[in-house]
């Protein structure tokens, strides 16, 4: 076996001073010249090793030795230490340590008068281990040694882990230096602090006996903390248990050490342990000394044992069991003990008015208390903490709650609020509490929870499941009138979105009212009309009622989603986007994290209506996160896919678009809107692509899926019109014109301009001649309306794109002007990149006409001079022209040189001189 750190023979590393120090002092006690010597440090750091030195280099020098070591189990025996060092003691001796009948007043200096004795008659070096530990009478003993030392030749060495603040250069304030007049020349500390890496290093160097393996110094000072005992168990270790972590042993040996100390500690002192354990970092000292029932030990006492010992430390103004400490005591506890000592702490730490979150953390080691105090704090801490999915602290705080004995409404009112929590990472386990909730008495009073579990249920679209329950929960008898109309309301919102079919029967459920006045109501009923495409006065006078502010702490959540789905489909973007910036704070404030997902990607779908690509996807990428990567319900998943794709094709990046198209879907996915809104996605990713037999495969699927569910509003998801092009560019006019004329009679039906406007534009794309140029002309003029701008623009282009084609440069360079404007502000880069290149040609095909002198201009000026005069500022000429702005006012400051002026206006001026901008 290699010598180990402080193993005999071997030299103590990093301890040179101390060892220096040591040696000079004994060799001037072996001259006659007293010294005291405190040895402090943390157990296993060699406080024991200095003093088994300086016991050798006395030996040597023939100096006296008498040893004692203090402990725990000798805390409460008068002069325990005392008796140690004196096994023979004399009679008067003797009676002062045993007799409690001699008071410390007359025994100390007796016992100090002895030693003193021994020292006048030679050189004595009186050795105390672990004083810190010593009984009182010891203590006292000690302390007056220590002010007597210098009246004879004995120096008195101690170690202690106690903690010395400094007072000048290296006179420390400590109990054994109690007087200030005490000759500071004989009085000395010696630290002996853990190994720092370099120390280390020469320690593992010397057990390896050469360079240890690659690695290695890092790990075990990371492990050990430098403590020396402590790396002598994991060099051991590593030696016989081949392959088991530096960490793991140096856990292992932490442990030992920690058992070692607590085999001798006092009840009081491990009573006082287990508290701090449990709620050291909640209680003051002074409840946690009435949490352990330290009896007739003083507190501060106690603590300053556990400190000392190496147990606990101060952090800030609480005490803190150490890590190891921490498993060991509990560990050694039975479960009963330990639920009770939380439950205990739990109501102490109520009592004194501690956090929530702290009154619950204790409360999860304890068995139920049965008061109301700990449901009110468990349900208070889940709520205040962020909702971290799955088993974060508020789901464990709420399981904790659901163990206490509560009436039923109050357990329906704390499932709702953990499926809630569960709702992202967990949602099977969250829908069968929602279930429970649902079909359970609850007693009178309770209709708001089942709303609520029911609206829960569908914010995150588990739809089929509340289908079934909601047509039992709707066709209950016992429920209120009121109750059973949302609860029907919600059924037909649910069957609404089952696109999948519906396998199992439910009861039958009354339709809902034409009329209704309540907001729930009236979000689903918007929705109902509008994704059917009847009477948009209707839909919109319906959707505003169910956004209608107020009652925010009663009103559920996926009613003022549809009603803003609502709002969007008859051409109100504006209001939808206020109501659901208002669903999303409540959403957020109730931590309902599936509702904010599920509102965050209808905004994204609003932006991308309006061209507002960069805010679409910064709603998807929001939504992503409010939604579990690895258990986002399959609805969910498909949604988020359908939507990636478009957003890609938006930007013009069609190999991300096929890669979002391909995203894996989850078993259940094919029964929800989400899919029909992917094939969709995926039918117009084709199109773009021009696989025009597949993405009629996907289109008609589609629609096979939306006419199933009766939706036939071409706002929605215009699949015939694109269907419709697609025919065309098969050479199949016949059934493209049907489809467009259908698509044209339901655009007249709900008579939005968004919906006119599409259809014309469809259909304009899909005809040649004046057929195409009368219906983009219509699209345009109808779109101008819509506050679909995106669509406009692409209703200004195609339009242009058809002047262009029969040679009215003219028209489409007025159209492409506009169009610029539009694009310019938004980030659709494919359009923008088309409008890009058709101005391009329609400048290559130009001439100037000459009325005076035109100046050589090169292309690009030129462009930049048309796009100015017709009123576009810097940043828009720039973005059009794909260009810098600093190039653009460069291009700008050599046309006006060459024109001779000086501003935009003076150049309109000229131009119009000349013969105007530059014509075909």
């Amino acid at each position: 076996m290699r010598p180990g750190p402080g193993a005999p023979g071997g030299a103590l590393v990093q301890r040179e001073a101390e060892l220096g120090l040591l040696d000079r002092l004994v060799r001037g006690l072996a001259e006659g010249r007293p010294a005291v010597g405190l040895v402090h440090g943390r157990p296993g750091t060699g406080r024991t090793s200095l003093l088994a030195h300086a016991e050798e280099l006395a030996r040597e020098r023939g100096v006296g030795v008498v040893r004692a070591t203090a402990s725990p189990t000798e805390t409460d025996l008068r002069f325990g230490v005392v008796s140690q060092l004196l096994p023979d003691a004399g009679a008067e001796v003797g009676e002062a340590l045993r007799s409690p009948e001699v008071p410390d007043e007359s025994a100390v200096p007796l016992l100090c008068g002895h030693f003193l004795g021994l020292g006048r008659r030679g050189p004595l070096l009186v050795v105390v281990d672990d004083a810190h530990l010593a009984d009182r009478h010891s203590g006292l003993w000690l302390r007056a040694l220590a002010r007597r030392a210098h009246r004879a030749s004995l120096m008195l060495l101690v170690s202690t882990t106690s903690t010395l603040p400094q007072s000048g250069a290296d006179a420390p304030e400590d109990p054994w230096f109690p007087d200030a007049s005490t000759d500071p020349g004989t009085h000395h500390v010696l630290r002996s602090a853990p190994l720092d890496e370099d120390g280390l290093a020469r320690v593992v160097w010397r057990w390896y006996g050469g360079e240890p393996p690659a690695g290695l110094v890092p790990d075990l000072a990371a492990a050990t903390g430098g403590n020396p005992a402590v790396l002598r168990a994991v060099l051991a270790g590593l030696d016989e248990r081949d392959g088991v972590p530096p960490a793991d042993l140096a856990a292992e040996a932490r442990r030992d050490q920690v058992g070692a100390v607590l085999a001798h500690l006092s009840p009081e002192l491990l009573s006082l342990l287990r508290a701090v354990a449990v709620a050291g970092r909640v209680l003051p000292a002074g409840v946690l000394a009435v949490l352990a029932d330290l009896g007739r030990v003083p507190p501060s006492r106690a603590a300053r044992l556990l400190r000392d010992n190496g147990l606990a430390h101060e952090d800030g103004d609480r005490l803190v069991a150490d890590d190891a400490a921490t498993q060991r005591v509990l560990a050694d506890m039975c479960p009963e003990d330990r639920a009770e000592l939380h439950a205990r702490a739990a109501e102490l730490a109520h009592r004194s008015l501690a956090a929530d979150e702290d009154v619950a953390g204790l409360l999860l080691g304890a068995a139920p208390v049965g008061a109301c105090w700990a449901v009110d704090a468990l349900r208070r801490a889940a709520g205040a903490r962020d909702r971290v999915p799955g088993d974060g602290p508020a789901a464990r705080f709420l399981r904790r709650a659901l163990r206490e004995p509560v009436s039923e409404a109050r357990r329906a009112e704390l499932l709702v609020e953990l499926a809630a929590v569960e709702a992202v990472d967990q949602p099977e386990a969250g829908d069968l509490r929602l279930v429970r909730v649902l079909l359970t008495d609850t007693g009178p009073g309770t209709a708001a929870v089942r709303l609520a579990a029911a609206d829960l249920m569908l914010v995150r679209s588990a739809v089929e499941l509340a289908r079934q329950v909601l047509g039992v929960v709707s066709a209950r008898p016992d429920a209120e009138p009121a109750e059973r109309a949302t609860m029907a309301g919600l059924y037909w919102l649910a069957d609404d979105h089952c696109h999948g079919g519906r396998d199992v029967v439910v009861p039958a459920v009354p339709e809902l009212p034409p009329e209704v006045r309540d907001p729930d109501l009236a979000g689903i009923s918007a929705w109902l009309a509008a994704a059917r495409g009847v009477d948009a006065r209707r839909a919109r006078r319906l959707a505003r009622l169910g956004l209608r502010a107020g009652g925010d702490g009663d009103r559920l959540l996926v009613p003022r989603i549809v009603a803003a789905r609502a709002l969007m489909l008859t051409d109100d973007l504006d209001e939808a986007l206020v109501g659901l910036d208002d669903t999303l704070d409540a959403a957020r404030r109730r931590g309902l994290r599936s509702a904010v997902g599920a509102a965050l990607t209808v905004r994204a779908q609003l932006h991308l209506v309006r061209g507002r690509v960069d805010e679409a996807d910064e709603d998807l990428n929001c939504a992503r996160v409010e939604y579990a990567p690895h258990r986002r319900h399959p609805a969910a998943v498909a949604m988020l896919a359908g939507l990636e794709v478009l957003l890609w094709l938006s930007r013009g990046l069609v190999d991300r678009a096929e890669s979002a198209a391909a995203t894996a879907m989850p078993p259940g996915a094919s029964q929800s809107f989400g899919w029909t809104y992917l094939r969709f996605a995926r039918g117009t990713l084709r199109f773009c692509a021009g696989n025009y037999e597949e993405a009629l495969s996907d289109l008609r699927e589609c629609g096979r899926r939306l006419l199933g569910r009766n939706w036939h509003n071409p706002v929605l998801l215009p699949w015939r019109s694109l269907a419709a092009l697609a025919h065309t560019r098969c050479g199949r006019t016949r059934e493209a014109d049907r489809l467009f004329a259908e698509d044209r009679e339901l655009a007249e039906r709900w008579g939005t301009p968004t919906a006119l406007g599409l259809t014309g534009l469809w259909r304009g794309c899909g005809s040649t001649g004046e057929t195409a140029r009368a219906a983009l002309a219509d699209a345009v003029r109808d779109l101008r309306a819509s506050p679909a701008r995106g669509w406009y623009a692409h209703a200004l282009y195609e339009l242009a794109a058809h002047h262009a084609a029969e040679g009215d440069g003219q028209a489409a360079a007025a159209l492409l002007a506009d169009c610029g404007r539009l694009t310019a502000v938004r980030t659709d880069g494919i359009l923008r990149r088309r409008v890009q290149e058709l101005t391009g040609r329609l400048w290559a095909a130009r001439r100037p006409v000459v009325v005076g002198t035109w100046p050589e201009l090169s292309e690009t000026a030129e462009r930049i001079v048309e796009l100015v005069v017709r009123g576009m500022s810097t940043a828009q000429v720039a973005d059009a022209l794909s260009v810098s702005r600093r190039s653009v006012e460069l291009h700008l400051t050599a046309v006006y040189r060459a024109f001779g002026v000086t501003g935009r206006a003076q150049l309109r001026a000229v131009l119009t001189d000349l013969g105007g901008v530059p014509a075909p």
